[in-house]
C-alpha cells in the first residue's frame, strides 16, 4: 500500500507539472498574439518597421525560444533571420495576402542541426502563426483602404482647385499655367509638362514643364520634333 501511494503521488505530481508547463506555454502564445495585435495597430510605425518587429516577436512565443527562428518574406522585402536551404524539416509557414493576392509568407523553423526532444511544433503554435498572418492580412487590408481614401481625397482637392482656377482664368495660357500650378501644389507628380500644337496638324512643342532638368527638357523637345 505504501509503494502504491508513493507511485500515485509521483504520477499526480508529474501530471501537475505537465499541466503547469502546458498552461505556461499557452499563456506565452496568448501574450505573443496580444503583442502581434498591438504591434500591427500602432499607427506610429511604418510597414517595414512592423514587419521587422513581428519577425522578432514570434520566436519567444515557442517552446524553445532561443532556438526558434522566424522571418517574413514579402513584396516589401525580407525581415528577420535568413531561412536556410533546403527548407528545414521542422518548419511552419503562413501566407500573407492583400486583396486575395499572395504578397509573402511568415515562416518559423527549428534548425535541422538542433537535437532536442522539445524541438517540435504543437498545434497551438501552428495556430499562432496562422493567427499572426490573419492579423497582418487584416492590417494590410485596412492600410490599402486608408490609402485609397487618401488618394481620392487628394484627387478631389486637386480637381476642385483646378475647377476654381479654370473659372478664374480667361486666356488659354493662363489656364494652362494655373493647371500646372495646381498640380505642383498638390505634389501629384514629380515631373510635369504640357505640350501643344499650334495648328491641328502641326508638330507638338513643349509649352510648360516642372521638375525637368535642362537636358531632359532639351531631349523631350527633340523627341517631339
Amino acid at each position: 500500500h505504501v509503494l502504491r501511494d508513493v507511485s500515485e503521488r509521483e504520477r499526480l505530481s508529474r501530471e501537475r507539472e505537465n499541466l503547469v508547463s502546458s498552461l505556461n506555454e499557452r499563456v506565452k502564445e496568448l501574450r505573443g498574439l496580444h503583442g502581434v495585435i498591438n504591434l500591427l495597430k500602432d499607427a506610429r510605425l511604418d510597414l517595414p518597421t512592423k514587419l521587422t518587429k513581428l519577425a522578432a516577436l514570434l520566436p519567444p512565443c515557442f517552446t524553445l525560444p532561443q532556438q526558434a527562428q522566424a522571418c517574413i518574406d514579402s513584396t516589401w522585402g525580407h525581415f528577420g533571420t535568413t531561412r536556410p536551404q533546403p527548407v528545414p524539416r521542422r518548419h511552419l509557414q503562413a501566407t500573407i495576402e492583400r486583396n486575395g493576392i499572395l504578397v509573402g509568407h511568415i515562416q518559423v523553423w527549428y534548425p535541422d542541426e538542433l537535437n532536442h526532444a522539445l524541438a517540435t511544433f504543437h498545434p497551438e503554435e501552428r495556430e499562432l502563426v496562422d493567427s499572426a498572418a490573419t492579423q497582418l492580412n487584416e492590417m494590410l487590408q485596412r492600410l490599402q483602404a486608408d490609402e485609397r481614401v487618401h488618394r481620392l481625397g487628394s484627387l478631389y482637392e486637386m480637381l476642385s482647385a483646378t475647377s476654381r482656377e479654370v473659372a478664374r482664368c480667361r486666356q488659354r495660357d493662363d489656364i494652362l499655367q494655373a493647371l500646372l500650378g495646381v498640380l505642383r501644389q498638390h505634389a501629384a507628380f514629380p515631373l510635369l509638362f504640357i505640350v501643344l500644337r499650334d495648328t491641328p496638324q502641326g508638330p507638338l512643342r513643349l509649352h510648360l514643364h516642372h521638375g525637368l532638368t535642362a537636358p531632359q527638357a532639351t531631349l523631350l523637345t527633340e523627341l517631339l520634333d
